[in-house]
Formats: structure tokens, sequence, C-alpha cells
């Protein structure tokens, strides 16, 4: 089972959006299958997902597909009956519909007509043009099909920039690689103050726990060193920054706090055990973290890391690594249900998901200089690309905007539905991994989604259960979970935890109903075939409008 499959799923199915209106265009061609006669002929008839009524003022007959082009929107919607030549499916023929464009015969267009015949899109001359130029410049044409139908499936804006997020996520590229490959190019690239601040938020949200614990500790240490309440204390500290090789022997504790504070005016004045050396360093930390091999040295002191020859160290240099230790610990939050659900929000508002939701706020307040505060990915990667950085930057920053913008697209709130969705890049104290989740059900009263009546997918690729698909059902406060792993003995690996939270659950008023394991390929076959009572349906939880109250005459 991989994401991709997901996403195509989300991509196809259309629960959420058959709740939006149908509406038609002169001269548009679409297909319809008549469902049912009933007296003064009236008839059913399924437009896409869409049931609608229809005047009849021909006969057509029952379960047969119509290719239709819209006359008037005028009134009622006027219908016209496409002649059609060959199959008993009433197909259109591409050449015929090249003709009626007046379109020209490229391997585009020929493409894209195909397409819209095949998956029975709705065609006009326009979006034909349009799409046209998008899959010329596109890297995969099945990849661009795919997004096309999505834009209508989801009836999306008939836009390049939707039209490009939503090939971003087809194209199944890791949030966390294109997060890193940003932080790499900006490293040596930070000219102005929007790529100072970009580069500062994407360091906050990929640096593991691991890495924030020895980053505090060499902070501790740090100012130990400065020497500025205990000249004691200070002497030990900087001999074992020197021993580290943070620093070189001749550092003194006024070198340190002078180059702490980023007071140095000349770099040769600096000795310090690092390749290069910034102008202005704000920071002492961000030029010692790059000495890397001194950094798993102090690892290893911390006990972060295995060690087999760890540097000897005197009794005082032990006894201020003791109460770093000590005072690191301290200040770490055990991780439980309430510090994940703290670090998951925080990320999906550090990332820019609810920018727009912000902005609109203050805009109405008439508060500009606060939209530009907002310390978020996606409104930085957005001054960064006005700012016309170099080509690599702006290639990178750009696929990271489009991704984070498709996922957005994929998140629908219509009516009382809310289905949102997710890629976050997030941590296991060293490991670095992409979680994709989605949330789909009603709204409560209060705008959110009901946690009496919902449904959370979680995908994970882990190091050692590799890919792992969690999906957790809620009806009525009673759970549900599937969990999709290829292991054979993931059952016997999990069962021992499955008491235990279902007496958490129980805490938060929930009634944990069953555990049910299964193995990818059956995973698989739910998803592509009719009905996936795993992953794809979800009538249990959204009901869609039968009528849409769409009155036409054919």
């Amino acid at each position: 089972m991989q994401l991709s499959n997901i996403i195509q799923s989300l991509l196809k199915h259309n629960y959420i959006s058959d709740n939006k209106a149908l509406t038609f265009r002169a001269g548009q061609i679409f297909s319809g299958k008549v469902l049912k006669l009933f007296p003064n002929q009236i008839a059913e008839v399924l437009v896409g997902s869409h049931k609608v009524l229809a005047q009849l003022e021909i006969p057509l007959s029952v379960n047969e597909n119509h290719w239709f082009q819209v006359e008037s929107v005028e009134g009622k919607v006027h219908l016209k009956v496409l002649d059609t030549q060959g199959t008993n499916e009433k197909q259109l023929l591409v050449g015929d519909l090249l003709k009626l464009f007046s379109l020209p015969e490229t391997k585009e267009n020929i493409t894209l007509l195909q397409h819209f015949v095949k998956e029975r899109l709705p065609i006009t001359k326009e979006t034909i043009k349009t799409a046209a130029e998008w899959v010329k410049g596109s890297q995969s044409i099945q990849d661009s099909l795919q997004a096309i139908s999505a834009l209508y499936s989801k009836q999306l804006p008939f836009t390049k920039d939707v039209f490009q997020s939503i090939t971003s996520i087809i194209k199944n590229d890791s949030f966390l690689s294109l997060l890193e490959n940003l932080q790499t190019l900006l490293k040596d690239n930070t000219t102005n103050d929007t790529s100072t601040r970009l580069l500062s938020i994407i360091n906050e949200m990929s640096m593991t726990e691991k890495e924030r614990t020895i980053n505090l500790a060499l902070t501790t240490l740090i100012k130990e060193a400065q020497g500025i309440q205990d000249p004691v204390k200070s002497e030990t500290a900087l001999k074992l920054l020197q021993d580290l090789g943070f620093f070189l022997k001749e550092t003194t504790s006024k070198e340190v706090r002078i180059f702490s504070a980023g007071q140095l005016e000349n770099n040769n004045n600096i000795l310090i055990a690092s390749e290069e050396l910034q102008t202005e360093v704000p920071f002492l930390l961000s030029t010692l973290s790059k000495n890397r091999e001194a950094i798993v040295k102090f690892a290893q002191l911390l006990s972060l890391e295995e060690s087999e020859a760890a540097i000897k160290l005197s009794a005082k240099e032990q006894d201020l690594l003791t109460s770093i230790k000590r005072e690191v610990l301290e200040s770490i939050k055990p991780v439980d249900a309430h510090v994940v659900k703290d670090q998951l929000k925080n990320l999906i508002q550090k990332i820019g998901f609810s920018y727009e939701r912000e902005a609109a706020k203050l805009i109405n307040n008439q508060n500009q200089e606060e939209i530009n505060k907002i310390e978020m990915l996606k409104p930085i990667l957005m001054q960064l690309l006005k700012d016309e950085p170099t080509a690599p930057i702006k290639d990178a920053a750009e696929k990271l905007l489009l991704n984070i913008t498709g996922y957005q697209v994929l998140s629908q709130e219509v009516g009382p539905v809310q289905q949102y969705v997710f890629q976050l890049p997030i941590t296991f104290w060293d490991k670095k991994l992409d979680m994709t989740m989605q949330w789909s059900g009603r709204k409560s009263k209060e705008g959110k989604i009901d946690p009496n009546y919902c449904r959370v997918l979680f995908y994970l690729n882990l190091d050692h259960l590799k890919e792992t698909i969690v999906d957790l059902q809620v009806q009525n406060r009673v759970i549900n979970i599937f969990i999709t792993n290829d292991r054979n003995d993931l059952k016997a690996i999990a069962s021992p935890f499955v008491a235990q939270l279902k007496e958490s659950l129980a805490v938060l008023n929930y009634h944990l109903s069953s555990v049910t394991y299964n193995r990818t390929t059956e995973s698989k076959k739910a998803i592509n075939g009719k009905v996936s009572e795993q992953f794809t349906n979800t009538s249990t939880i959204i009901v869609p409008n039968t009528y849409n109250g769409v009155d036409f005459r054919i």
C-alpha cells in the first residue's frame, strides 16, 4: 500500500463536492445517463455524480449514456442531444470534437479530448485550449490528466495554480525532502530578512528532539563559559568546550562573551574551531552547531549516543556535565497525548495550512502590519518568491509552496461536511519522517469536526514497521481501528498495548470496539475496487444530497 493510492482515492471520490450546485455553460458538452422515466416526459438523469430532473422533448432510453451540448442557460437550461457514430456506448469521436471546436489536431488536443471523453468530463473549447498549455509544459502527461480529472471531480477552480498544486500531490514528493532541500540551499544564501526568517522557521520545524536536547545543553554550557556569574565554573566550561573542539585552546571567556553578542568586527579575532563564520553572528550556537565532530562528541558525553572511547573528564567537568544534564532533563516535557496534540497543532499552524483564514481575520480588522508579521512557512515562501531569489532557491521554494497549497486544496469544507488532509514532518527522538493525516466528518455546532462521528487516517513510513496505515473510525464515540501493515507478527507486537489503549480512551469517554489488522495486498484490492470499507467508504459519515434541484430541458 502506497501513499499515492490514498491520495488517488481522495482525488477520485467526490463525497464532499456532491453537495455543491451543478452549473452549466453555453456550448459545454457533457455526458449523462437517463436513470428513470416519469409521467409527463420527466426523467431522472445522472450527470457526473449528480442526479437531476429533466423535461424531455425527444424520446430517450433508460440506462443509456448520451452526450449533450448546452444550447442556452437562460431560464431553464436547454440541451441538445449530439449525434454520435459508432459504438452502442454513444461514444464521441475525437475528430468530431476537433471540428466542432475548431481546434488544431495537435498531440495535446487529441490526448486531452480522448481523456475527457473516456472519463466523461464536461468539455468546452476554452478548457481544452487551457489544459493543452498545461500538458505541454508538464513532465508527466498521466499526472497532468489525473490532476485535470481531480479539478472536475472536486469542482475546483480551473486555474494553473490549482492544477500545479494538485500535480505536486500526485507526484507524491516528500514534504520533508522538499523542506530539507530548500534548507540546504538557504544555509549559504541568507541574503535578506525574508530568507533569514525562512531558514529560521525551517530549522525549527525540521529539528529532531535529540538535536533540541543537544542545543539546549550546549547553550547552557556556553552560558557557563561566559564567566558572568561563576568564574570557576566558567573555566571548567570553557576547557570542556575546548576539549570537545568547539573552541581553540587560546580562546578566553571574555572572547566567548563578545562573540556571543556578535560584537567582533573581524573574523580573524574569533578563536573558534569552525570552518567558516559569518561577519555578524547573532547566536553563537548556530555557528558552533556546524562543527559536527564536536557535536557528536558532546552527544556521547550526554549519553545520547553510544561511545567506545569517551573523552576523559576531570571531576569538575564531570560535576558540571551532570548538572547540565539534570537541568536539561527537567526542562524536557514528558511525551504524552497532550504534548503530541500540541506539537501537531503547532506544526499545522507553522506550515500555514490555515494562513488564508488567519490573514482574512486580520484584513477584516484592517491590520496589515500584523499580516506581515505572521510567522508561517507559506506566507514567507510567497514573500521569498517576490524577492526574486536565485534559480535553484526559486525552484525549491515553488515546489514546497505548491505542495502546501495542494493539501489545502484537497481539504474541503462544504456545508456541514469537513475534510482536512495534511502532510507533516514529524520527529521521533532522532528520526525524521513524513506523516500524512486525513480528518473527515460533519461539523459540530462550534464549527469543528464532530468528535462523536468522524474518521482519522494516518499514513507513516517507519524504519522497522515500514509502510503503516492506521484508520480510526468513530461512530457515536465507539471507535474501530484498522491497521494496515505487511508484517506477519504485527498483531502479536501490538496486542499488549490494546488494553492500555482501551483504558486511555475510556477516560476520554470513548469505547474501543475493535482493532483489525490487514495486509497491504488486501487494502490495495479494497482501494482499487468499487467499494472500500476501510479507505473510501464514508457513507456512514457523509450522506450526499440525492437531488440538487437543477431543472433543464432536453
